[in-house]
Parts: C-alpha cells; structure tokens; sequence
C-alpha cells in the first residue's frame, strides 16, 4: 500500500523489483526493504519510495 499518490513509474519499478525478490526465494519483508533501497538509489526524494508500507 502507498501513504500517498506515488509516481506510477516509480509504483512499477517498486513492484518488478519487490515481486523479482520475492518470488526468487526472499523473504517477503526481506524483498520488499531491498526493492526499497535500491529505488532509494535511484530516486532520491522520499516522495517516490518512502510512501510504500508493507501490510500483513
């Protein structure tokens, strides 16, 4: 889920790297602060990926 209205590219590029990780045997928090951090890499204002929580 998004606390805001994130990029929509960003959204995509979020959700390709979360679900490679995952999907390729990460545990699922573990994929998700991964795929986080490398789209910190990317982009460096919070807007495009500090919106993204993950919910159980």
């Amino acid at each position: 889920m998004s606390l805001w209205k994130v990029d929509d590219k960003a959204t995509s590029e979020m959700m390709q790297l979360f679900y490679s990780k995952w999907l390729g045997g990460m545990e699922k928090r573990e994929a998700f602060r991964l795929a986080q951090q490398e789209l910190k890499k990317k982009y460096k204002k919070p807007y495009y990926w500090a919106g993204f929580v993950m919910l159980d």
